[in-house]
């Protein structure tokens, strides 16, 4: 095991190859996708000479997925659109849409239950203009416009807003009146072989399925292609009132499902909400079991501050959020389970300090192991190992059933967009290991 008195010189130099030998394909590319339903939310405004027939002619009770891919180190894009929901797989009655949708997958990145990340991937409705000096604001007045832009932010730890998905890579035109207008984020990284269960919300028809009365604020759930829609959560369960509208929604997946969502400006609980109202999110509470009867009404998420978003005229028009950093599953043989995050965000020129926590390890050894993901996980005692070590390091867990390891990153550009995957394995009576933490770097 290495030291960690070396000298911060002999560091740097490990640390420095670490990262170029941990950079595969996929450390160097994003892969992103979202779903756009219909002409009911994609209407023809956001459609240019440019985009395919069949895109053109689509149905709103249809989902169509925009797959983006983009090259980090040359900023190429590459953009396909996908038909993956057609218009019977939902059964949405003729003259209903889509207005909000979101399913849970097995690659899902999930929130985070402990010590994590959340990070979310959001667009905004037309008008939206942002916080001044926001990227929002500057696509807005003098961007391409907005609305057809996917933006992701970190929340913990918290990061500027920053383009994740721009309007002009899927066509969409920017006049003066118009630019187009992505009504659902689907993931982050979508798994082609699943596309069920899904959860949604619909405007335009009170029909779904054998569902009749269906509302804009019930939200509903289809478990299999084959199977019925049934209504996952009502309005009144979600603590919500007549007239409300969910715009945006995001399935929670940590030790049950749960609804995140945003609701229109113009809805009557928004107006309960001063720094929320239709650019921030609620939640029903995750740590309660859902009612049977009415609910208390939602609690806030997020306001539309951290969201970079002005509540008052503001609107979020579709998100998804998540942990998309750490993988695999940490092993604990009791209810404490170990973790490993950060708090900073990595980043050239700048010290990462990594965390492991276990309170039922006190003043136990252990290692961290630095380098690349396994493609599947090896069983080892009970536990996954998760990374392929270039690098093991020392590590404490102290009486508090905490450890840190500084790690130093070099000032050096080539180094963005790389990542390296970490894992921490604690010696306590019974082997502990952690979940993997993959370790992107930014300027």
């Amino acid at each position: 095991m290495h030291n960690l008195k070396k000298s911060k010189s002999m560091m740097t130099g490990i640390l420095a190859g670490m990262f170029c030998l941990a950079a595969g394909d996929d450390a160097r590319s994003q892969t992103f996708e979202q779903a756009t339903p219909g002409a009911g939310s994609l209407d023809k405004a956001s459609f240019s000479t440019s985009t395919p027939a069949s895109v053109k002619a689509k149905d709103p009770r249809e989902l169509w997925m925009i797959r983006s891919s983009r090259n980090m180190q040359t900023n190429v894009t590459t953009v396909t659109w996908v038909l993956v929901w057609k218009v019977g797989d939902l059964l949405i009655a003729p003259g209903g849409a889509i207005n909000s949708a979101s399913y849970i997958e097995r690659t899902a990145p999930r929130l985070p239950h402990g010590p994590g990340f959340v990070v979310v991937a959001y667009s905004v409705d037309r008008g939206t203009q942002g916080v001044t000096s926001s990227e929002i604001y500057a696509q807005s007045t003098t961007g391409n416009g907005a609305a057809a832009d996917v933006y992701q932010k970190g929340l913990v730890p918290n990061s500027a807003a920053r383009i994740l998905f721009d309007s002009g890579e899927a066509r969409f035109p920017r006049t003066s009146t118009y630019d187009g207008n992505v009504s659902s984020i689907i993931h982050f990284q979508a798994d082609p072989k699943q596309r069920w269960p899904m959860f949604f919300t619909v405007i335009g028809t009170s029909k779904v399925g054998t569902l009749t009365n269906v509302r804009p604020s019930d939200i509903l759930v289809q478990r299999a292609k084959d199977q019925q829609p049934v209504v996952f959560r009502t309005q009144e369960q979600l603590g919500l009132k007549n007239g409300d509208v969910i715009d945006a929604l995001c399935m929670g997946n940590d030790d049950r499902e749960f609804a995140i969502f945003s609701l229109t400006r113009t809805s009557p609980s928004a107006s309960g909400y001063a720094t929320v109202r239709g650019a921030g999110l609620l939640t029903e509470d995750p740590t309660n079991p859902p009612p049977v009867g009415p609910g208390a009404p939602p609690v806030i998420w997020t306001p539309a501050a951290s969201m970079e978003l002005r509540p008052a005229s503001d609107e979020l028009n579709a998100f998804n959020a998540g942990d998309p950093w750490h993988f695999g599953n940490p092993c604990s043989r009791v209810q404490n389970i170990a973790h490993v995050f950060y708090q900073q965000i990595p980043q050239i020129g700048k010290t990462l300090h990594i965390d492991v926590v276990d309170t039922t390890a006190s003043r136990c050894p252990g290692f961290l192991l630095l380098g690349a993901p396994l493609p599947a996980p090896i069983k080892i005692m009970g536990c996954e190992l998760n990374v392929i070590p270039v690098l093991t390091l020392a590590l404490t867990i102290d009486n508090l059933g905490f450890g840190t390891i500084s790690l130093p990153i070099p000032n050096n550009k080539s180094l963005v967009g790389m990542a390296a995957s970490v894992q921490a394995v604690i010696l306590a009576m019974q082997l502990r290991a952690t979940e993997g933490l993959v370790v992107p770097i930014f300027k």
